[in-house]
């Protein structure tokens, strides 16, 4: 009879305990592949995010105590005072050296305030194809603005107001069409109102007046960009821009580090379920052990006939627990994790896990192997 069928006749004799021990694994191996997936896919969707939109840098005028916002970057004071204007030919500078520098986008912006019923608040003049560009995390219910007189509202004042797509709001008494309403961001762009740059500009009489310009660059030429703009234009202020994706960097990040803590403990369980278990099956053979030893077997027959048995088990939880915690990561990572790409089958993953817990399973159960091999014929059958 040779050593793999005396594991597997084992292995069929204790099936109730070995699938209890399978099943337990398998949970804390499924638990590994979820955050893992998890992980794993929200980092290469920001990672994708990054690669494909470049890094934001914005020109602004300098200014002191601003206190009115646009996407993190302070452009007027109080609600009375409006934000200095940058130059025309701040623009046009900017456009020439858009190819040097890898710029991919320049949206320039005009922020201003407006009367919106009894209201005061802040409307950005915008051109919506370079805006749509650089925000590629907007969703916006209804359109974008096609016409002079149309708008885009943000999340808030569409919520405050009980404005929808398709409806009609007054902005310094004039009429607008609601073109659209952006989704809520979490940022200030909730509590702004869009149009275009042209008609926003004629709204305040102040035709060709900018106060922001918002420019998109290669990742790997972003400091370099910075540097040359800032040392073009030392009368603006130039500055890099974080938006919400950082956030969601952020977020990935930590949720990494956090799932790191949740596998070592995961892994420790484990490893002490498994040695439990493969020491309380080593107690009960312990006559089996020693008819063995009697009759010939070598200690290492019986440490490898214990290994077998825990290798097969480890290894059909590692199959199980992948299979399981793939399908979870899969069917909740879409609204858990927020994951519009999905959560991919990652083969890599399923050979990690599974040698991840064979390999477990096999040093958890190497001291009841030891103990089983150093097993003297003579003190095991006084058990009979």
């Amino acid at each position: 009879m040779r050593l793999w069928d005396i594991s597997i006749g084992n292995l069929k004799v204790r099936k109730t305990k070995m699938l209890l021990l399978v099943a337990g694994m398998a949970v804390g191996v499924a638990t590994i592949v979820t955050l893992t997936a998890i992980t794993s896919a929200m980092q290469a969707e920001v990672a994708r995010y990054f690669r494909d939109s470049g890094v934001r840098l914005v020109l602004a005028p300098y200014a002191e105590k601003l206190s009115l916002a646009y996407n993190g970057v302070t452009v007027a004071a109080g609600v009375t005072v409006e934000a200095d204007a940058l130059e025309p030919e701040v623009l046009d500078k900017t456009r020439e050296l858009a190819d040097s520098m890898g710029i991919r986008t320049i949206a320039p912006k005009f922020v201003t305030q407006a009367q919106v019923k009894d209201r005061t608040m802040l409307i950005a003049g915008v051109d919506f194809s370079a805006e749509v560009a650089i925000n590629r995390y907007w969703q916006v219910t209804g359109r974008y603005a096609e016409q002079p007189d149309e708008v885009v509202l943000g999340y808030l004042i569409a919520e405050r107001q009980g404005l929808s797509a398709g409806d009609t709001v007054t902005v310094e008494g004039q009429p607008f069409k609601v073109a659209g309403v952006l989704a809520e961001t979490g940022d200030k762009q909730d509590r702004l109102i869009f149009a275009p740059l042209a008609m926003v500009q004629r709204l305040a009489d102040k035709e060709g007046t900018l106060n922001m310009i918002e420019v998109v660059v290669d990742r790997d030429s972003s400091q370099q960009a910075l540097a040359v703009l800032q040392q073009a234009l030392p009368e603006v202020r130039t500055s890099e821009v974080k938006g919400p994706m950082e956030g969601r960097r952020e977020v990935a990040d930590r949720f990494q580090r956090f799932s790191w803590l949740v596998i070592l403990a995961v892994f420790g369980i484990g490893s002490l379920i498994v040695m439990t278990t493969m020491m309380a099956s080593v107690n009960e053979r312990t006559r089996e052990i020693g008819i063995f030893r009697a009759i010939g077997f070598r200690r290492t027959h019986i440490m490898r006939i214990i290994l077998t048995e825990a290798g097969l088990v480890s290894g059909a939880s590692g199959v199980v627990g992948y299979i399981t915690g793939m399908l979870v990561a899969v069917t909740a990572g879409a609204t858990v994790a927020d994951i519009s790409g999905g959560v991919p089958w990652d083969p890599l993953l399923a050979v990690g896990v599974i040698t991840l817990s064979v390999a477990a399973g096999l040093l958890a159960s190497l001291y009841p192997a030891v103990k089983a091999a150093n097993l003297e014929p003579m003190e095991a059958l006084r058990f009979f």
